[in-house]
């Protein structure tokens, strides 16, 4: 029989595994807010998730959701989250998500469509008032402002007060 005795040893494990990345990620914007979700895999030793806007960390959260209460008056906003765990380790960043954050339509910026923009529309066309982004005019995409705008702009008011 031949075994080979040896001094104790001592050592430590050191947690170097990220956890798993929070995947289907997904918003939506409403009167001026942006509610996300996405999947709820939760390691043991999870901590928190980071939230990036526009590919800078925006925000730490702990739930697998979050509302975005400071929307820029941009139209695109882009997000993705990652998992961290006690011991900051990172997951890699979710799919990046686009969330188109303004309403064609809402020339005065308050997030609701209503005849305060059909007045502005029609004072722009009229010459009285000038719109910095023709984008948000432009409901039919056509290039051109006009009574056509006016028209569709009306439209969709009136369907979503169910008339």
């Amino acid at each position: 029989d031949v075994f080979f005795i040896s001094a104790p040893a001592s050592g430590q494990s050191i947690d170097n595994l990220a956890p798993e990345t929070p995947m289907m990620l997904s918003g939506d914007f409403e009167s001026g807010e942006i509610s996300l979700v996405w999947s709820n895999f939760v390691d043991q030793d999870f901590s928190y998730f980071n939230l990036y806007r526009n590919e800078e960390l925006y925000s730490t959260v702990l739930d697998s959701q979050y509302v975005d209460l400071e929307v820029p008056n941009i139209p695109e906003l882009f997000y993705s989250v990652s998992a961290v765990d006690h011991n900051g380790n990172e997951s890699p960043v979710s799919q990046e998500i686009m969330v188109q954050a303004h309403l064609m339509g809402d020339l005065n910026d308050d997030f609701q469509l209503n005849i305060l923009d059909v007045v502005g529309l029609m004072e722009y066309i009229l010459g009285f008032y000038e719109i910095e982004d023709l984008t948000y005019a432009d409901l039919n995409e056509d290039s051109n402002v006009d009574i056509l705008d006016v028209i569709s702009l009306v439209t969709i008011i009136l369907d979503e007060n169910g008339m």
